[in-house]
């Protein structure tokens, strides 16, 4: 298996059984142009993992239920709606997950709400990976590491129109670099929610795009970034229940389910499941995560600390490869 840096190096990788998958994983989270270049490939399936743990736990279907810090990623017009019940206006998110081989993912946001004006916010999500090994004949000893990393960078707006409806647009500059090489793209994200009531009960449903933006060079080569289209409907109640399809530019590619209840208003549990649909990963654009996922389960917990302050955990289990937990924080005030 070989890559070409942006000096056109090729290099031969060879590794022992127990790296194998941590370069399948990398070949999909990173640089999918330089390192898997050809025809459907995307750039940038960083921008697929999603934002903080309670949206992993519930599979990551929030389009519709977005409505805190987080919905600067899965749909800005959650920013409108993020009042509730509470007497805050601003928000402070930070999320770290900690996943398999070494894999680092932080972010933070920050958002400002306003009921009768422009709801904003700022977020950035960075993904690092250290010491990969690379050799260019087989080996025990490597002959040099080198790292790969991701940003991301946001703005976010949104505010209600005719009551039930909020629209939102999120603008992001996106940064990606392995081996020395680096490249820049710029991408916008919009969506808009629509709450209502039917049966005498409070339904609310979401409609959102990602990722619509400039191709991604690296190298010699350039991809386009994971476009993809998101619409959800959930139940709001005793027990939220979320539904959400996804899709690319020309199919249906992922169902995902989430519930959600809290008990005592204290604590949260919360499961999620997701399923890919069959001949959507061939891009590599498929899954929440980045990876040609199978079908599988979510699950986390939510805890009120105080009025203000709240913890978040998320957990997704990936078989050989172990598991990615998640833990977020948020203050309100």
């Amino acid at each position: 298996m070989a890559f070409q840096t942006t000096k056109e190096l090729r290099i031969k990788i060879t590794m022992r059984p127990k790296l194998q998958s941590i370069l399948c994983l990398l070949i999909w989270i990173h640089a999918n142009n330089t390192l898997a270049s050809g025809p459907g490939t995307d750039a940038a399936t960083f921008l697929t993992i999603g934002f903080g743990s309670r949206a992993q736990s519930l599979g990551n279907a929030l389009v519709a239920l977005a409505n805190d810090a987080s919905s600067s990623y899965f749909n800005p017009a959650g920013l409108a709606q993020a009042r509730g019940g509470l007497n805050f206006s601003r928000e402070i998110q930070a999320s770290r997950s900690s996943w398999f081989q070494g894999i680092d993912i932080n972010q933070l946001a920050w958002a400002r709400y306003h009921p009768s004006a422009t709801s904003w916010a700022l977020a950035a999500t960075n993904l690092s990976v250290d010491d990969l090994e690379w050799r260019s004949m087989e080996s025990e000893q490597p002959e040099g590491y080198f790292q790969a990393g991701d940003l991301s960078l946001g703005i976010s707006a949104a505010r209600t129109f005719q009551g039930p409806i909020s629209a939102g647009v999120t603008l992001k500059i996106i940064q990606q670099r392995i081996a020395g090489a680096q490249g820049e793209a710029l991408a916008i994200d919009a969506g808009t929610q629509y709450s209502f009531r039917a049966w005498d009960q409070k339904f609310s449903a979401g409609l959102a795009f990602r990722n619509l933006g400039t191709r991604l060079k690296l190298g010699s080569s350039s991809s386009p970034l994971p476009l993809s289209i998101h619409a959800g409907l959930a139940y709001q109640g005793l027990i939220n229940q979320v539904l959400e399809f996804s899709f690319d530019e020309t199919r249906l590619t992922n169902i995902s389910i989430g519930t959600e209840y809290w008990f005592l208003g204290i604590l949260g549990l919360r499961g999620g499941y997701w399923h890919p649909l069959a001949g959507s990963s061939d891009s590599g654009t498929n899954t929440f995560i980045g990876l040609p996922a199978r079908p599988g389960l979510t699950g986390g917990l939510g805890f009120i600390v105080t009025q203000s302050f709240g913890l978040d955990y998320a957990f997704v289990p990936f078989g050989d490869l172990g598991l990615a937990q998640r833990l977020t924080m948020s203050y309100r005030f």
